[in-house]
């Protein structure tokens, strides 16, 4: 990637009027299971799958089948679960992560961890995340470093360095192109290439930053918080 090809933009306190093309909202489906708030939840990324994988602070991962309501699998972790998330193209394997670190990749034919890997940090893992167009890539944020780990090649992190300084919340593939990651602290938002990492994009926000997400097909990362969402483009 080169350089931003716009300002960043944003949209701030935005107020539409237009009606609600369906004005009522129902409920058509309740899961119960969990024995406290749930934290995230992931539908399966295949469309003929009716499955869900959720995580919640009982300290549970848990597989959902929506057709018969139905957990069909489950899974425990030693601190509080962070992320869950599908293999981008494996249909039966799931990867948890917890605060404590840990990364597991789940394989539900076998009920068994097929992959257990560990960030180096002594802080609390914050985000982790599959990368959608290279399924050996998984990346994390950690206290103010970030790492990158290679499936094929060992446990253990490829690529690790202090992104912000002082908290890397939020870790971010791009859905476009598969080198391609953003970070987000507390309140700048930074963009690395894996081949010249020491050279991130960087932008400060002026803002505490609640989330972050890639559009899905161009090079354009959102982030939103304190009533804003300032969307950036690479060029």
């Amino acid at each position: 990637y080169g350089d931003w090809s716009s300002d960043v933009s944003s949209s701030s306190d935005a107020t539409s009027t237009a009606p609600l093309t369906s004005p009522v909202l129902q409920t058509s489906l309740v899961l119960s299971g969990h024995r406290s708030a749930p934290i995230q939840c992931n539908f399966h990324p295949r469309t003929d799958r009716l499955t869900l994988a959720s995580i919640a602070d009982d300290l549970t991962a848990k597989v959902w089948d929506l057709t018969t309501q139905q957990i069909t699998a489950e899974f425990f972790t030693a601190y509080s679960p962070v992320a869950v998330q599908w293999h981008p193209s494996e249909p039966e394997q799931l990867m948890v992560a917890h605060a404590g670190g840990e990364i597991c990749i789940q394989d539900l034919r076998s009920n068994r961890v097929a992959l257990r890997m560990h960030a180096p940090s002594t802080a609390p893992l914050s985000s982790v995340d599959w990368c959608v167009l290279d399924s050996l890539r998984v990346g994390a944020a950690s206290g103010s470093e970030w790492f990158v780990w290679d499936l094929s090649s060992s446990s253990d992190p490829l690529q690790a360095r202090v992104g912000h300084g002082h908290s890397a919340q939020h870790f971010r593939w791009s859905n476009t192109h598969a080198n391609v990651f953003a970070t987000a602290g507390s309140s700048n938002l930074k963009v690395w290439d894996q081949h010249r990492y020491e050279m991130p994009l960087s932008v400060s926000l002026n803002s505490w930053v609640g989330s972050l997400s890639w559009m899905p097909t161009s090079p354009c990362v959102v982030v939103g918080g304190s009533r804003k969402l300032v969307f950036a483009s690479i060029g």
